[in-house]
């Protein structure tokens, strides 16, 4: 119940935001308070979890400082520092969420403070980072903060690029990826019948790709994934989970298909193009768990290609825009409040000072 009272009220939040400045150019200071009431209450949450997700146990032993010669020396580095200033154990989540959210509000900056509580309900409901962070809080945070980097790079200011992916890269070595983007630029040598092309490989991919079939690749697979070959840790995912990932293909093809009408700057066009590509990458490593990981780096990119339809979409047709939105709030809700598992089901620790 809590993630979805969460969901209203950051959505509710943020659009009522929107309505009062509308159009007005926000200075950085204004931006900031205006936002902090959501990032106070994501904080609350997520660092207030209790044994939520299968890490939690394993994160609360780093923050006591055991077992930490295994991690990126950023990783250490932050935990070291807090140890520093004793705080440990679960009070380090609450540095850790603070770090992502604000490089999240930092990706968020650039959205049109109109649509920002549109922007922040596919964030939720659709990539799945608020939950999963409860979990593999390391990927995320280097997510955050790598998407910022890439974007940096997207806006050729590539030298803040490159430090804020190394930065990322050193709490999880992933962000690495994000330096690709220092090679393909603006994609402008991609075009949409590409894309459809993308799509068709990485559908047929998700089908054809399987645990079975990684095994006899591990050569391909880095070195710290391999463990998970071995222990045979990679499993097929569940009837129910691919359900809720292949649930929005229509909509992405949706999406594509009226890229010529939804009037996008040159930036846009690029997040629209890297936005969908990270859609193709994550189909491809559908029918996998823990190797899928991997490339839930881009998850924040694949917003953008549903954010600028909806957005288009709020112009011509409200109604159809008010369904579409209903639909993401009910795929979320059956997830947190009919079917919760895992990092869907909360725990908190402020239950134990509730006499």
């Amino acid at each position: 119940m809590i993630y979805f009272l969460n969901l209203i009220y950051s959505v509710v939040d943020t659009y009522i935001i929107g309505n009062i400045i509308p159009r007005r150019k926000l200075t950085d200071g204004a931006y900031w308070f205006l936002f902090a009431p959501v990032i106070i209450v994501w904080l609350i949450i997520c660092g207030g979890q209790d044994n939520v997700g299968t890490d939690y146990p394993s994160y609360i032993e780093l923050f006591h400082g055991q077992s930490l010669d295994r991690y990126e020396p950023g990783f250490v580095f932050i935990i070291g520092f807090c140890r520093y200033f004793h705080i440990e154990g679960q009070a380090i989540y609450f540095v850790f969420y603070a770090l992502g959210f604000f490089f999240l509000g930092l990706i968020l900056r650039r959205i049109d403070t109109k649509y920002l509580f549109l922007f922040i309900l596919l964030y939720i409901t659709m990539t799945g980072l608020f939950n999963n962070q409860l979990n593999i809080l390391r990927q995320i945070i280097a997510t955050y903060i790598g998407t910022y980097g890439a974007l940096a790079i997207i806006d050729h200011r590539y030298f803040r690029g490159v430090i804020f992916i190394l930065f990322a890269s050193s709490i999880h070595f992933c962000a690495l990826l994000f330096l690709g983007f220092l090679f393909t630029g603006q994609l402008h040598f991609i075009t949409i019948r590409s894309l459809y092309i993308c799509f068709a490989i990485s559908l047929v991919l998700s089908f054809l790709i399987s645990p079975s079939l990684i095994n006899h690749l591990d050569f391909l697979i880095p070195q710290t994934y391999i463990k998970f070959i071995t222990a045979s840790a990679i499993e097929e995912r569940s009837i129910l989970l691919k359900i809720t990932k292949y649930i929005f293909v229509p909509v992405y093809l949706i999406a594509l298909s009226k890229f010529q009408s939804l009037n996008l700057t040159s930036n846009e066009i690029s997040l629209f193009k890297y936005g969908f590509l990270a859609f193709c990458l994550k189909m491809t490593l559908l029918n996998l768990t823990i190797i899928s990981r991997l490339f839930d780096i881009f998850l924040i990119f694949s917003i953008f290609p549903i954010f600028y339809y909806l957005r288009n979409l709020d112009k011509r047709s409200k109604t159809a825009f008010t369904v579409l939105v209903c639909f993401f709030v009910c795929i979320y809700g059956a997830k947190v409040l009919l079917f919760p598992s895992a990092e869907y089901l909360y725990q908190s620790i402020y239950s134990k000072f509730v006499i």
